[in-house]
């Protein structure tokens, strides 16, 4: 296809052989964008008619004729042009203008510069309209955001939170810590600010694992019904709430705003593990009152039960049980003679073989269901009979068929 054929009989131009020259050019390549390094001189041509243009010092009628063959008055525009029927072929094999910003031969570059240049008024109305016409996107910023913002909403709906993991492995949790970031140095837009606080997104990353981890306790109390969390607790619960309790005190670090204090208080927050664990066993001390009549609990206790009421007699001894704690003990029949207590808790065992069995004649090895050895413990009352107390010998002799040692 021929753009344009001169007349034969020459042209206004001083070198009119350079117009018909140029006219071949774009009848062969289609453009006017002629290198200034062509061997024939015809690139440095036509750059003296641009700049002869731009002077003001070329005729109304050799702009006309330039016109008609479709010139091109600014490098730019060649470039531009040939840029966009690029952009064409990519949409024509992709279906769509988006190209990356790393795609070869700059072409995603161009975009990228096309789309500055319009917010600064440097594209024409024309430029403008055929790149709205292939769909460039002018805002990939906003469009990406929308995409990740509709990502974070969707975790929110499933999780309640949005408070994830800042790993190289997930792209999400990056964008939430970016999110963070920008709104401290004031570049995050005000519309994108409340889009996220209407989600519940926290802007302290340090508010956000609190929040988690209060969650987590929450979950836990409604499981085992207390907070004392164990601090070998997997998930760093059991560490997190005895941070807790020192941030509450005043010689901790940092302190618990009252806020968060309230909130823990709410849901029965024990802030003083070791009160907690006392009262619990204390309660568990009755209980064992109520089924077995007594107080002397075996050393061998399976919940332990025994070695912390041998702890009560220690402390006792150095003082530092309170007067109270000794009160609601000695209510509940405390023996705090460790001797005293391990003679009753055999008498006991021993009482109750009798009653069951209707005599005494226990055999050496028997033990108790729990595992008390009754057998031995009878052993050794026979053994030391001459050294035992008149107190317990009679208490031995109230027994059905006793019969004292030889």
């Amino acid at each position: 296809m021929e753009f344009y054929r001169p007349a034969r009989s020459g042209g206004v131009f001083q070198r009119p052989a350079r117009f018909a020259e140029l006219v071949e050019y774009i009848n062969e390549y289609g453009d006017s964008y002629v290198p200034q390094g062509r061997v024939s001189g015809l690139g440095l041509w036509v750059a003296n008619q641009r700049q002869n243009y731009k002077k003001g010092n070329i005729s109304s009628e050799n702009i006309s004729r330039l016109n008609d063959i479709g010139f091109s008055w600014t490098v730019h525009e060649s470039v531009w042009d040939g840029r966009f029927d690029e952009l064409l072929k990519y949409r024509e094999k992709y279906g769509n203008v988006d190209v990356p910003a790393n795609w070869p031969a700059g072409l995603g570059s161009w975009v990228a510069t096309q789309r500055g240049k319009k917010r600064r008024g440097d594209l024409t109305n024309e430029q403008v309209q055929k790149l709205d016409e292939v769909g460039v996107n002018w805002n990939p910023i906003d469009s990406k955001w929308q995409e990740m913002f509709d990502t974070l909403r969707e975790f929110y709906n499933s999780n309640g939170h949005t408070n994830l993991p800042q790993r190289p492995t997930n792209p999400l949790g990056t964008w939430v810590r970016h999110q963070r970031d920008s709104k401290k140095i004031g570049r995050l837009p005000i519309e994108q600010v409340l889009k996220l606080e209407e989600i519940g997104f926290q802007w302290d990353v340090l508010d956000a694992n609190w929040d988690a981890m209060f969650k987590k306790l929450v979950d836990f109390k409604s499981i085992h019904g207390h907070t004392n969390v164990p601090t070998s607790w997997p998930t760093y619960l059991g560490t997190w709430v005895s941070l807790q309790r020192k941030a509450n005190k005043s010689s901790g670090r940092g302190t618990l705003s009252l806020d968060r204090k309230k909130r823990l208080d709410e849901i029965g927050f024990i802030w003083d593990a070791f009160e907690f664990e006392w009262e619990e066993s204390y309660k568990e001390l009755v209980r064992f009152k109520t089924s077995n009549g007594h107080v002397n609990v075996p050393s061998s206790h399976p919940s332990g039960l025994g070695t912390w009421a041998s702890h009560q007699r220690v402390l006792k001894k150095k003082d530092k049980l309170s007067i109270e704690r000794i009160r609601r003990l000695e209510d509940i029949g405390f023996v705090w003679d460790s001797f005293s207590n391990k003679w009753e808790i055999g008498f006991r065992y021993l009482r109750d073989f009798a009653i069951s069995e209707g005599h005494c004649k226990v055999p050496q090895k028997y033990m108790a269901p729990d595992g008390y050895r009754v057998g031995q413990w009878l052993r050794a009352q026979r053994s030391s009979w001459d050294t035992l107390s008149s107190e317990r010998k009679e208490r031995l002799r109230t027994l059905p068929s006793w019969s004292d040692p030889q």
